[in-house]
């Protein structure tokens, strides 16, 4: 009978052990997934903030800054702009966390580029040639330019057929791009304080008595309109 007691006494001992073992797997599993998700809030908050410096930074050397799913480290960001709007938005990733933050930047390149038509005109025999459009910087420490719109009316489906910058050919088609048309150029990057001359946007028929609006896109996602007429010499 005694060795039947201490045989139930040693199982019952086991189940406590064993009840007592599991609530300490458990309550370690516990911290362990608290830890981890601490680990991972304090790596996506580290993330945005990388994702910030680095829009920052690619902004003021004219570069791209909207990035998707950048890594870095243990996590990831992307960022995105409202360029209207100028705010910058970074998203941090890490594990089952995410972190969003955005910033007020009021120095994206459109801000920072001027584009001076004072002394725009049209010329060649058949005024197919606009010369004299003139960029420079103002502030950080290069502007980009991504891409070229040309829109005029009245639209006699004229086309541009080339683009120059400081004497770089930076389009040339002879089909030609129609009004309204998106250009992609390789990108032209305007730095220091001195003003780019674009040398020639030349059209396929006469450009006088037009209304134009001249878009130029920036790598940051901003941009940069001025809108002009361009009337005969006796008529300005």
């Amino acid at each position: 009978m005694q060795k039947g007691v201490s045989i139930i006494g040693a199982v019952f001992t086991l189940l406590i052990l064993a009840i007592f073992g599991s609530a300490i797997v458990s309550l370690t599993s516990t911290e362990h997934s608290v830890r981890r998700l601490q680990i991972e809030k304090e790596q996506a908050f580290y993330e945005v903030q990388a994702g910030l410096e680095y829009a920052v930074r690619e902004i003021y050397n004219g570069g791209y800054p909207v990035v998707s799913n950048k890594g870095l480290g243990r996590g990831i960001f992307s960022v995105s702009i409202d360029a209207p709007n100028h705010i910058v938005y970074a998203t941090g990733v890490s594990g089952d966390v995410t972190k969003t933050h955005q910033i007020t930047y009021n120095n994206l390149a459109g801000d920072c580029l001027n584009v001076n038509n004072d002394q725009v005109t049209v010329v060649g025999p058949n005024k197919t040639d606009m010369k004299a459009l003139t960029l420079k910087k103002l502030c950080n420490n290069a502007v980009s330019i991504d891409k070229l719109q040309f829109v005029w009316s009245p639209d006699n489906n004229e086309k541009v057929t080339q683009v120059k910058i400081e004497n770089n050919l930076l389009y040339n088609s002879p089909s030609g791009a129609a009004s309204g048309e998106i250009i992609d150029i390789p990108d032209y990057a305007i730095s220091g304080g001195v003003a780019h001359q674009i040398n020639l946007i030349k059209f396929t028929n006469n450009m006088l008595n037009k209304q134009f609006t001249i878009t130029l896109y920036l790598t940051d996602t901003s941009y940069k309109t001025l809108q002009f007429v361009i009337l005969p010499p006796n008529q300005n």
